[in-house]
């Protein structure tokens, strides 16, 4: 099954793919595996203008800016920036679905 974090992780190194196994363990109830990851431009919105952006504005992750917000489960602790945004930028996840 594939789903859309609509997070837009433009980590580029900065969560070390944190991001992607906390969606999956949050969407699972704590499997942190995930089979595949992309994320790039894409021809549609999808209607979804909300992102919760990993590494925004070059930030560490995890970081204590007052913007950010982190969350902390399953063991991992990810930074990330709630925006509103009409980017067609968003993050492809499939999860180990069982």
């Amino acid at each position: 099954m594939y789903t859309n974090g609509n997070f837009a992780n433009t980590e580029k190194g900065k969560c070390d793919g944190r991001m992607a196994k906390l969606f999956c363990a949050l969407a699972t109830g704590g499997d942190t595996q995930y089979w595949d990851h992309t994320w790039g431009p894409k021809m549609t919105s999808f209607s979804h203008s909300l992102r919760f952006t990993v590494g925004y504005a070059g930030r560490e992750c995890p970081n204590t800016y007052f913007m950010d917000h982190t969350i902390d489960e399953y063991g991992l602790k990810v930074t990330a920036y709630p925006q509103y945004t009409d980017n067609r930028y968003y993050d492809h996840i499939r999860c180990n679905w069982q």
